[in-house]
């Protein structure tokens, strides 16, 4: 078991390392002794992949305690977690899950260009046609070339 302290962040940051081989019990009984040297009133824990040991021994860590938990984390989350560790507790768990979840993307490969989908993030116009007959088959049809020419997706 290693536990890491990071001299930038002085001691708001720690990383405990959870070898393969070892217990869920003795990687729990890490990891209050770490959360009890740092004395923070107020922690955010971060675990790799739900449903792993790691995640398994964090949750019963910030069980009954004014923890926070935040599962699936990525180098956008763990960067805003650690950007924002002086703001309330509730304030850095919501931007580092706001910035975990916005750099979540699928890429695709079109022909030789490579595209990225990001779903929430993606830029959204709504079009309302206020004329009550809609449109004509014309105006239709070139509007509908004119949207096909770009990179979109049409729904």
């Amino acid at each position: 078991m290693r536990v890491a302290r990071f001299a930038d962040c002085g001691d708001d940051v720690s990383v405990l390392d959870v070898p393969p081989h070892e217990s869920p019990e003795a990687t729990l009984a890490a990891a209050q002794t770490l959360l009890a040297h740092s004395g923070a009133a107020r922690t955010l824990v971060l675990a790799d992949v739900f449903g792993a040991t790691p995640s398994n021994v964090a949750h019963r860590l910030v069980e009954g305690t004014p923890a926070r938990l935040l599962v699936g984390v990525n180098l956008p989350m763990l960067l805003r977690a650690i950007c924002y560790r002086h703001e309330p507790l509730e304030q850095q768990t919501a931007r580092a899950l706001a910035g975990g979840s916005k750099a979540c993307c699928k890429s695709v490969v079109v022909g030789h260009l490579k595209t990225r989908i990001p779903g929430k993030n993606m830029v959204k116009t709504e079009i309302t046609i206020s004329n009550k007959l809609g449109l004509h088959a014309r105006a239709s049809a070139k509007l509908t070339k004119l949207a096909g020419s770009f990179r979109a997706m049409c729904s």
